[in-house]
């Protein structure tokens, strides 16, 4: 008898199908001039994956299919950096604003550039987010830009829960290094979910690292989206509509982000006693016999 898949899983093979569909017109519309071999192999990994989302059964047969979602999701990344990578000079070391807002401006398609510029750098790209989303601004206008970066650092950051939850330790290992990846997910399993929500609001940890390393704990991925989802957004709102305003490169506006990074900080502090408070609270012990809110009336104690 075959097992009908839940609304989760029709979900799920939609978005990936339509992934599928999406990364063969990138590679036909922009990956032409690449070698021919590596063309046909990206052709070839492409339907195959795509075909295996489509055709196997999520319950039946769950290996297969979260290999087809896992290469799939792989060569997706791959085709992203191979574009940004070639067709828009990150060849070259980024160091300012104005290299990034050359490289967007300079690319045929420069609001894809920047979308994907921003989900990159979360992932693999050793950019500051001040500067692509401070580009962003300078170029499409504060609200654009806060949009746009908000939507590819959550994508971002989907793609490394992703990469701890289905390659585990390894690959963070490789990534951010062992010490670092320990580190983090102790942090994580013994602050608990409400501290992670705490640490992605602020950007004195590092979001992407912590992403990464959630992959490797028992958090689940729906709490994982809407804490992520809530949370980043907020840095990137501030760098979108004050980063031009209050600079980075003068005294002035050195001094008033540190004013405002100061701010944060003091705030850490009632965050902290709440988180503690919180955990305190949860693991007090329960009573064994509930308490009745009234006293029983005399009739019942004659009984």
């Amino acid at each position: 008898m075959q097992t009908a898949m839940t609304r989760k899983q029709w979900i799920q093979k939609i978005v990936f199908g339509l992934l599928g569909a999406g990364s063969l017109f990138v590679l036909f519309l922009w990956m032409k001039h690449i070698h021919p071999l590596a063309f046909f192999l990206f052709f070839v990994l492409e339907i195959a994956a795509t075909s295996g989302i489509i055709a196997f059964h999520p319950d039946k047969c769950p290996i297969l299919f979260k290999l087809s979602i896992t290469a799939l999701a792989l060569i997706a990344l791959v085709e992203a950096g191979i574009i940004v990578w070639e067709h828009t000079g990150m060849g070259e070391r980024i160091e300012s604003v104005d290299q990034l807002i050359d490289i967007i401006q300079n690319a045929e398609w420069g609001l894809l550039v920047f979308f994907g510029l921003t989900l990159l750098q979360v992932v693999v790209l050793p950019v500051p987010a001040w500067m692509t989303v401070m580009a962003g601004a300078a170029i499409y206008g504060s609200t654009v830009s806060f949009l746009v970066s908000s939507a590819g650092t959550v994508l971002g950051s989907f793609i490394c829960f992703f990469l701890g939850r289905k390659f585990g330790k390894k690959i963070v290992y490789w990534m951010i290094g062992q010490e670092k990846a320990e580190q983090y997910s102790k942090l994580i399993f013994d602050k608990g979910k409400l501290a992670f929500v705490v640490m992605m609001v602020f950007p004195f940890f590092p979001d992407d690292m912590l992403c990464m390393t959630a992959g490797l704990t028992n958090m689940k991925f729906r709490f994982f989206a809407v804490s992520v989802s809530l949370t980043r957004p907020v840095m990137l709102a501030f760098y979108s509509y004050f980063g031009m305003r209050i600079p980075f490169t003068t005294w002035w506006g050195i001094l008033i982000w540190i004013g405002i990074f100061a701010v944060m900080v003091a705030a850490m502090v009632p965050a902290k006693r709440f988180i503690e408070r919180y955990k305190q609270k949860k693991n007090e012990p329960k009573p064994l016999v509930e308490i009745q809110k009234t006293p029983p009336s005399d009739k019942e104690d004659g009984e």
